[in-house]
Formats: C-alpha cells, sequence, structure tokens
C-alpha cells in the first residue's frame, strides 16, 4: 500500500514542511513519546465515509471489499447508507462531491479506479474531503482478486487514519505558518484483518447434474455354459439368457440443505452441529429391453442426516451421518405390457429385462474436509453406505438372498460471486462417485426354479458417476477471526 502526496498538500506546505507533515501522519497513531518509548497516540473521533463509486474490472468486488472492511471498523469510519452513495456518479466534479457530502454529512468520501496488468491488480483508491477536492489517493496491489483482497483488509483503515492525520497538520501549518519538526518514527505494525461474517448458519443449492450408471453381473450362469448366450427369448424353456449388463447416461437437477440453527445469533460449539439433505430427480424417460422391448425408466435418490463441523481457522473437517434412498426402476408391469399379434391368436406379455429394478436403502456415515483460499473453496470427502434393502433385487424371481454394501466419494469446488453482509452467492462444480457391491448368496438356498429361470449369478456391481453444476446462497452468522476462531475449537 502507497499514499501519493496531492497537490493540496503542495499548495499548503513546503517542500521541508511537507515531508515533515507525511512523516508526522504515519508517526501519529504508533509513534514515540516524549521519553522516546513507543506509544499509542490518542483515538481520534469517527469519521462518516461513503464508498462511492468504483470503476474498472472486478468493480463491484472491489467496492464490496472497501464497505466490508469499513464495516469491521465502524466505530472509527461509519458509513453513509449503501443506497444513497451508489447514486454518486462515476463523472462526478469536485462540486458534485462537495454536494453528496453536505446532503449527507460525510466527512470522506472514496472513489476508486481498478486496473489489471499482466502483474496482477491495483486498486488507487482517491479520498476526497467535504470540499469535494481529493485529499490524497490510497493504491493497493495484488496479484490476484484474493491477494487484492487481503489488501484492503489489512490496510484500508490504517491508510485513511494517515490521510487525515496529513490533512489536518497541512492545514494547521498552513494557518500558522510553522510545522512540528518530524519525530522519529516506531516501526510500523499492521493491522490484524477483521472478517466480515462468520459460520455458515444457513445454505441452499440447486443446480443439474450429469449422471452415468454402468451395471454388471459377476459370475453369472452363462460365464461357465458359453451356448447360453445363444439362446432368444421366448423359448420353450422361459429361460431368460443373458444376464446382460447395463449401461445408461442420463440428466437430473437437485436441491441441498445445509442448517446450522444456532450459528445465526451466537459463535461456539453449539453451532458446529446441523443438518444436512438433498434430493435429486432424474430426468429419465425410456430404456431398451431384452428383445427391443421399450420399457419406463425412473430414478431418484435423496439423503438426510445431521453434520459435525470443526472450524480450523478458515477451513473446517466434519463428519455426518444419516439415513438416504437410491432407486432406479427399469419397467413396470402397469405401463410395459407388449401386445404381440401371432397367425392365429393375439397375446399380451410383459417385456422382460436383463436387470432388475433397485431401490437402495442405507446408512451413510461419512468425513470431509474443505480448504478455503477466500475466494474459492474445495471440499474432499468419502461415506460408508451400509445397504439394508435393494428393492426388486431381493425379489424371489431374482435374488431373493442378495445383501450389499456401498461407498462413496466426491469433490466439489465454490466460488464466491458476491458477498453481502451476512451473506454471500457462490458457483460450485464437482463429480462424485457411488459403488454398490452384492452378493447373490444362493449356495444351499437355490432352487430348480433358479436354473429354469436362468437368473443364477455369484452377485454384481452397480456404480453411479456424475458431475454437477450448481448455485448456492448462503447466511453467515456473527463474525470471528481466524485466531478465535481456532481457539474456540482448541478450548472446547
Amino acid at each position: 500500500m502507497t499514499c501519493r502526496t496531492s497537490l493540496l498538500m503542495i499548495a499548503l506546505s513546503a517542500s521541508t514542511a511537507g515531508t515533515a507533515a507525511v512523516h508526522d501522519a504515519w508517526a501519529a497513531p504508533y509513534g514515540a513519546g516524549e521519553s522516546g518509548t513507543a506509544e499509542m497516540a490518542p483515538q481520534e473521533g469517527p469519521r462518516s465515509v461513503a464508498v462511492g463509486p468504483v470503476s474498472g474490472p472486478m468493480a463491484f468486488s472491489a467496492r464490496r471489499w472497501l464497505r466490508e472492511t469499513l464495516e469491521t471498523v465502524s466505530d472509527q469510519f461509519p458509513l453513509v447508507d449503501d443506497d444513497t452513495a451508489k447514486a454518486l456518479a462515476r463523472d462526478a466534479d469536485a462540486k458534485a462531491i462537495a454536494g453528496f457530502a453536505e446532503k449527507n454529512k460525510a466527512e470522506a468520501i472514496l472513489v476508486g479506479e481498478i486496473t489489471q496488468t499482466p502483474k496482477g491488480y491495483t486498486l488507487l483508491v482517491s479520498v476526497h474531503g467535504p470540499d469535494g477536492v481529493a485529499i490524497d489517493g490510497v493504491e493497493f496491489k495484488g496479484g490476484s482478486p484474493a491477494e487484492l483482497m487481503k489488501s484492503v483488509e489489512r490496510s484500508l483503515a490504517t491508510s485513511l487514519h494517515g490521510v487525515f492525520k496529513e490533512y489536518e497538520r497541512a492545514e494547521k501549518g498552513a494557518s500558522e505558518g510553522s510545522e512540528d519538526p518530524p519525530r522519529e518514527v516506531a516501526p510500523f505494525v499492521e493491522e490484524e484483518p477483521k472478517p466480515s461474517s462468520g459460520l455458515t448458519a444457513l445454505k441452499i443449492e440447486v443446480g443439474g447434474r450429469a449422471r452415468s450408471r454402468s451395471y454388471a453381473y459377476t459370475d453369472p450362469l452363462d460365464a461357465f455354459y458359453p451356448e447360453l448366450r445363444e439362446v432368444q427369448f421366448p423359448n420353450e424353456s422361459g429361460a431368460r439368457y443373458p444376464l446382460a449388463g447395463y449401461s445408461l447416461a442420463y440428466p437430473g437437477v437437485f436441491v441441498g440443505l445445509e442448517s446450522y440453527p444456532f450459528a445465526h445469533f451466537m459463535q461456539g460449539l453449539p453451532t458446529y452441529f446441523g443438518l444436512v439433505g438433498n434430493y435429486q430427480k432424474d430426468a429419465l424417460g425410456t430404456t431398451t429391453a431384452f428383445g427391443n422391448d421399450v420399457v419406463s425408466t425412473t430414478s431418484f435418490s435423496y439423503f438426510a442426516g445431521l453434520k459435525v463441523r470443526v472450524p480450523l481457522g478458515k477451513h473446517q473437517v466434519a463428519a455426518l451421518g444419516g439415513f438416504g434412498e437410491h432407486a432406479f426402476d427399469v419397467g413396470t408391469a402397469a405401463n410395459d405390457e407388449f401386445t404381440v399379434v401371432g397367425p392365429t391368436s393375439t397375446i399380451t406379455r410383459v417385456s422382460e429385462v436383463t436387470v432388475p429394478s433397485v431401490d437402495y436403502k442405507y446408512l451413510r456415515t461419512g468425513a470431509e474436509g474443505t480448504v478455503d483460499f477466500d475466494l474459492l473453496a474445495i471440499t474432499v470427502g468419502a461415506a460408508y453406505r451400509s445397504v439394508g434393502s435393494l428393492g426388486e433385487l431381493q425379489a424371489p424371481e431374482w435374488f431373493p438372498f442378495a445383501t450389499a454394501f456401498g461407498w462413496d466419494a466426491a469433490i466439489r469446488a465454490e466460488y464466491t460471486l458476491a458477498k453481502f453482509r451476512g451473506s454471500r452467492l457462490a458457483l460450485s462444480a464437482g463429480v462424485d462417485y457411488a459403488h454398490y457391491a452384492w452378493n447373490a448368496n444362493s449356495g444351499a438356498n437355490r432352487t430348480p426354479s433358479d436354473a429354469a429361470t436362468g437368473r443364477v449369478a455369484g452377485g454384481g456391481v452397480d456404480n453411479y458417476t456424475s458431475g454437477w453444476l450448481g448455485v448456492s446462497f448462503a447466511l453467515t452468522g456473527p463474525g470471528r477471526t481466524a485466531a478465535s476462531g481456532a481457539e474456540a475449537a482448541a478450548s472446547e
């Protein structure tokens, strides 16, 4: 951060006096006392500030950073109402700025311009006095948007204090015709940044998903008797060969929710506990069954449970557990009847499929971790699924003694599009994978009808891979610093 000497300063003082004024302005808050020992200067009174227009790339975000940073020191720099400040035109001259300042009792108006170079971003903030004339300029630099935001958070308040001190001392020197001699300056100490928001209290997410299913049998009967692969349906024995695999790609929509009730109004341990849930409905229509019959196909999934998070500074780890269901229905007797017209008769039959419908109902436990890079957060997680019910897969005509288990893993990225006071809007994207494995457990339970139907296999796997894109809106609780968050986690 750098401060440029304004034309007003040059007009008010000579070169030597101006140097002393700048020197004293930075020394005032942290300067040495008469005894030579560093001591804090008395706190100056609050100064009303308006955050005016910002131009250039990322202007919306840059203006938001200025406001949110000043909100954390509102006892020193109370802000003019944002809707009122937004009304100030980008090309306003000194007269217009002075009129705005008088009407809204603003002692300083900030006007910014952001530029981008191959090396990064520069934000130049001109500080205008109540007369509309620019007092000074404050410059912030960053190699990336996140670095620029940190520069603003670290230095804005201190810089404004320095600008006002310079202005006051220059005015005093101009009126009295003299200036205080320069004093020894103590090392400059940066302010610790204060956050504008706390932990997430409520989060809602919606989006679209593209999913792919891959279903396969292990050790089917025709693996040992290849000649069965040539059997066509229908045949005299009624056998259904082969037990072929199944794959399909399809789209869907989803909605997700996270709620931490205590985080709306407090900090500490109770804010770590919350409720989570999601629901997906897939846009499926038909599947081509055995014999090229086209049958109806539907699919949905959901999960609901509890989540416990532990913040580690601005990062966090979490554990979760709950109940879920994942159903994939292929054909129904009511909707998938086919009429076959023969030479002497007409019959109606139900289409045969080579895979059963499934309805996995499970208990899910897992863990995840989030690394927060300010504007970008990345979360990685995994969970185990203890499957209790398999749907039609356990029907008598399929594999009545089957048992199954499953697991899932996911990675997601969330990029903050905008931050408001107590809320944020983000774009999210991710990839996830779910795996189910089942065992037929036939053994001594095998019956003669198994061979007659041809539905004999050792087990199978059912895999789902998907990618998704969504938008999330989150409400945040009371603010906390990164240090206090870590200390709270440790103490609790």
